[in-house]
């Protein structure tokens, strides 16, 4: 879902289950670089950061990522996924049309370290 900057699902400096869980695999996973690409450009990045300040330095804009990687606009919404990039390799993705379906912390720690 996108919004503006304040709206009633995302207030500023909210921290959501989703945020909780990045920075808990962040813990988990020391030695992975997480990075949040969101579609659109920096005026976008600074939004999704002024929504989720403790992701700060974590977020990036494309205007093109999402559609290089396959996940394009349906019906509306944009797909979001995980991808665990490892030496040049995409060695995980999950994709959904609802954000919270893209991510599974265990599933991509799993994924990082390879067990």
């Amino acid at each position: 879902m996108r919004c503006g900057r304040q709206c009633a699902y995302h207030p500023p400096h909210t921290l959501t289950l989703g945020d909780r869980e990045i920075e808990r695999l962040a813990q988990r996973t020391p030695h992975a670089s997480i990075v949040i690409i969101v579609p659109g450009d920096q005026e976008q990045a600074r939004d999704v950061e002024h929504r989720h300040p403790q992701l700060t330095g974590r977020i990036m804009a494309s205007t093109s990522a999402h559609q290089e990687v396959g996940l394009v606009v349906r019906a509306g919404l944009q797909q979001s996924g995980t991808f665990v990039v490892q030496q040049s390799t995409v060695n995980y993705v999950r994709a959904a049309h609802i954000p919270l379906g893209s991510f599974d912390a265990k599933e991509t720690a799993t994924a990082i370290d390879g067990h």
